[in-house]
């Protein structure tokens, strides 16, 4: 009877659960490993005569489980669902704390969004071929412009009268000068006289007879003042134009009186020989005179080749540490060790080289963009506003 009990609850098993499927199950009632397909087997509750009540949950024995005739040790059973397979895992980034850079080739709808060294170009982002914003000269009357991308340049003219020079900036010849602090600065831009006015300190130059103003410039589109041998314009004592040291900068042109000393602009006088003044000599050469306070003589400097009449010059005459030098169009023409006392007390004249009431050693020809500084200007310097001037 035993045995035909155990074989009539394994019938009603296989018909009655589901989910169990023992096919081929061991004379003792266990599973195989391979004909077990489920956790929980629903094994039928059954009545003394052997027929099936109903069906409850029934926990496997893991011990009764077998895998080929081998027990599995739970302890050692995996869970699938938590491990990972690291190199085709997939990171879950919190999106909120996402910044949108990308790189070359990929979409963009401003520069923000590129990496760097990459500009925004119609949605595509792209290496910079300039900095962006920066600015160069394409030659002394265009500059070229970086786009804000980074990705094209853009190539304007100057203005009128504008050179483009150092960062790619547009200047004209005052700003270079203006650039470079001057404690006086005549344009001599006046449609007539008898005036003309620094556009640095105000100071006034009033002509003593006939100047003639409003002639063409000798430098751009602008205009300059011209003597003809017995003309001047005087200018009050001004410690701005008396410096310990100085720069005189103008541009000049000598039309005549050849074989005379002929001034475009002095400031001398005081108790002794004081002060400076610029000449071109009896032998046609431009010449800077100082004074040392010594009455004896003037220190001077003489440079060049005899100058060419109707022809311009940009000349500047320094003095600091105890030298005293002349550049000619750009560059040092000569130099010399020199004391040095500024005029205390006199007026200053433009066109003529004397102090005293009636002035003398007039100038012949026109003079334009006079500037006084109150330092010695470097080489450089001297070498950027005549190439400004000139257009070099």
């Amino acid at each position: 009877m035993g045995l035909r009990w155990f074989l009539g609850v394994g019938l009603l098993v296989c018909a009655c659960s589901p989910r169990a499927v023992a096919s081929s199950g061991p004379v003792d009632g266990s599973l195989t490993g391979a004909d077990v397909t489920t956790d929980v087997m629903m094994s039928p509750d059954m009545a003394a005569d052997g027929s099936a009540t109903d069906s409850t949950p029934v926990s496997r024995d893991a011990g009764s489980v077998v895998d080929d005739g081998e027990a599995i040790d739970v302890a050692n059973v995996v869970d699938v669902v938590d491990v990972v397979d690291v190199p085709n895992a997939v990171e879950v980034v919190d999106v909120a704390s996402l910044v949108d850079v990308r790189d070359v080739g990929t979409g963009c709808i401003t520069n923000a969004n590129c990496s760097a060294g990459h500009g925004c170009d119609v949605g595509v982002c792209r290496p910079w071929t300039c900095t962006p914003g920066t600015a160069s000269c394409a030659d002394r009357f265009m500059r070229r412009v970086c786009a804000e991308n980074g990705l094209a340049l853009t190539t304007t003219s100057c203005a009128a009268g504008a050179l483009c020079s150092g960062a790619g900036l547009c200047r004209s010849y005052r700003d270079v000068v203006m650039a470079s602090g001057p404690a006086a600065y005549w344009r001599f831009e006046e449609t007539s006289g008898p005036t003309a006015t620094d556009e640095v300190a105000g100071l006034v130059a009033t002509a003593t007879s006939g100047v003639d103003f409003a002639q063409a410039g000798l430098i751009g589109s602008g205009r300059a003042v011209a003597f003809h041998g017995a003309q001047a314009l005087n200018i009050p004592y001004a410690p701005a134009l008396n410096p310990a040291e100085f720069s005189i900068e103008v541009w000049a042109r000598v039309t005549g009186s050849a074989g005379t000393y002929r001034s475009p602009i002095t400031s001398r006088g005081g108790p002794s020989r004081q002060g400076y003044a610029l000449y071109v000599d009896i032998e046609n050469r431009w010449n800077l005179f100082i004074g040392d306070g010594v009455a004896a003589g003037w220190q001077v400097l003489p440079v060049g080749g005899a100058v060419t009449i109707g022809q311009t010059y940009h000349v500047v005459a320094t003095f600091s540490a105890n030298t005293m030098r002349i550049y000619l169009n750009g560059g040092l023409a000569g130099s010399r060790t020199s004391g040095f006392l500024p005029n205390t007390l006199s007026s200053a004249r433009i066109g003529a080289g004397e102090e005293r009431s009636a002035p003398a050693f007039f100038f012949d020809g026109l003079v334009d963009e006079l500037a006084v500084y109150a330092r010695a200007l470097p080489a450089a310097e001297i070498a950027e506003h005549w190439a400004q001037g000139s257009g070099s």
